[in-house]
């Protein structure tokens, strides 16, 4: 299941045309700190999380409705 959460944070990133470096700009972290966010978001406080989505333009919901849905179609 997280991994589907890291492949979708990753995807929508990308889709945005955000680089890592980026992210971590704007989320006021280091690089490496937002690379351990992004490959384990488990690890994230909802707070980063919260930050990190409204970055994306999405919500938290959104993150895990796009997760299931990629689970989903895996699964079909």
């Amino acid at each position: 299941r997280l991994g589907v959460l890291m492949e979708t944070i990753k995807s929508v990133r990308k889709e945005l045309g955000i680089t890592k470096k980026a992210m971590a700009r704007r989320m006021n972290v280091s690089r490496p700190t937002y690379d351990k966010y992004e490959s384990n978001p488990g690890k994230m406080r909802v707070w980063r999380a919260k930050q990190l989505a409204s970055i994306l333009g999405i919500t938290l919901e959104d993150i895990l409705r796009i997760s299931e849905d990629m689970e989903k179609s895996r699964s079909s």
